[in-house]
C-alpha cells in the first residue's frame, strides 16, 4: 500500500521520491490505439558515504527506460487469396494474430481478437484455432474454446455483426494464433461499380490486449485493424425485339449457368429467369456474380419467337473487376 503516484507529461512519468529501491508498475494507460505493452521496472536509486555520512550518490541513475515489448499485430486474408464471390459463396476467412509479450509477472494475460462483418455479409462457422504454427488445435464448442485435453481456455462472443475470440492466457510469446471461419454474402451485398472499388463488404480484425497486465479488469487496447473486402456484381438481363428496342418481350426464359451447357446441368445452375410483364421495360437484375465467366442459356421463346437451338441459345458473358461487360 505504500505507494506514490508518478506524474506523466507526454511520454516521461516523474516522482519525487528518496533514495531506496522502487518498484515501477504501469497502471493505466489512456491511448487511443496502443503502441507497446508495459511491464514492471526495478529502480534504485543509490546513497554514498562521504565523510561519515550518506548522500545520494550522483552518479546513479535517475531515468529508468520502460521495459517494454510489441503488442502484437494481426493480419486477415482470404483463404486462395480470392475477393470477388457469388451470393452465398462460403468465403474462407483466416485471422493471424501474433502473441505479444507481457511481463513475466503479469496476473492478467488475456488477449483477444474482434471481428467485425458489414451488413452485406453473414458469419458461417465459428471456425477452428491454431496456435504455433499448427502445433495446437483447438476447438469450438458451443461458444466455448478447447484445448486438446477438452479445457476451457477461451470463449467466443456475439454482438450483432462482431465475433469475438477471447483466450484467458497470452500462450507462448511470439506464436501466432490462427482463426479460420466461413462466412458469405447476403441479400444486402452492395454491388461494385464501374470502377470495382467503390462499393465492397468489409471485414475488420483488430487485436486486443489488457491495458493492465495487472489487475482483473478487461479494458482492452487496439491494434490497428486490418480490413478485407470482397466484391459481387449484379447481372441485368434484357429481353428486346431486334428491330424495336423499346419492346421487352415478356415470356423469354433463362437459366443462368457457371459452365457452357444447353440444357444448363442442375449442379451449375444459379437461377432461373422469367421474364414478366412487372419487370421495367423489362429489365431483371437476378444475381450477384463473382468476376469469372458465366452463360445465360435461353430455355424458352416468347410467343410469336422461334427459341435458338443448342448453343445459339447460350450467351457467354464475362464478369470483370473493375469493367463491366455487357
Amino acid at each position: 500500500d505504500n505507494c506514490t503516484n508518478m506524474t506523466v507529461s507526454g511520454t516521461t512519468a516523474t516522482a519525487d521520491v528518496p533514495f531506496g529501491a522502487y518498484v515501477i508498475k504501469p497502471v493505466s494507460r489512456t491511448d487511443a490505439l496502443m503502441s507497446k505493452v508495459y511491464g514492471v521496472i526495478i529502480a534504485n536509486i543509490n546513497v554514498k558515504e562521504e565523510n561519515g555520512t550518506y548522500i545520494e550518490d550522483p552518479d546513479s541513475p535517475k531515468t529508468f527506460d520502460a521495459k517494454a515489448s510489441d503488442r502484437g499485430a494481426i493480419a486477415k486474408t482470404i483463404d486462395g487469396g480470392d475477393d470477388t464471390y457469388e451470393l452465398g459463396e462460403n468465403i474462407t476467412y483466416k485471422l493471424t494474430a501474433t502473441v505479444p509479450l507481457y511481463p513475466s509477472n503479469a496476473t492478467n494475460k488475456k488477449i483477444a481478437v474482434t471481428d467485425t462483418l458489414e451488413s452485406g455479409l453473414t458469419f458461417g462457422s465459428y471456425g477452428t484455432v491454431k496456435v504455433a504454427d499448427g502445433a495446437k488445435t483447438y476447438t469450438i464448442d458451443s461458444n466455448e474454446i478447447k484445448d486438446e485435453n477438452s479445457t476451457k481456455v477461451g470463449e467466443v462472443r456475439v454482438d450483432g455483426q462482431t465475433r469475438t475470440y477471447v483466450f484467458y492466457d497470452a500462450l507462448a510469446v511470439g506464436q501466432k494464433i490462427e482463426i479460420t471461419y466461413t462466412a458469405s454474402l447476403n441479400g444486402s451485398a452492395t454491388l461494385g461499380d464501374v470502377t470495382g472499388e467503390a462499393n465492397n463488404n468489409g471485414n475488420t480484425a483488430k487485436l486486443l490486449v489488457v491495458k493492465n497486465p495487472y489487475n482483473t479488469s478487461e479494458a482492452w487496447e487496439e491494434s490497428a485493424p486490418s480490413t478485407k473486402e470482397v466484391y459481387t456484381y449484379g447481372l441485368k438481363v434484357q429481353k428486346r425485339d431486334a428491330t424495336d428496342q423499346n419492346l421487352g418481350l415478356q415470356g423469354a426464359e433463362f437459366d443462368l449457368c457457371r459452365t457452357k451447357s444447353n440444357p444448363c446441368l442442375d449442379d451449375d445452375k444459379i437461377t432461373h429467369i422469367t421474364m414478366s410483364s412487372s419487370d421495367v421495360i423489362l429489365d431483371k437484375t437476378v444475381a450477384t456474380l463473382a468476376a469469372k465467366t458465366y452463360y445465360l442459356v435461353e430455355t424458352k421463346a416468347p410467343a410469336g419467337y422461334v427459341l435458338p437451338s443448342k448453343e445459339a441459345a447460350i450467351t457467354t458473358f464475362t464478369v470483370t473487376k473493375g469493367e463491366q461487360t455487357a
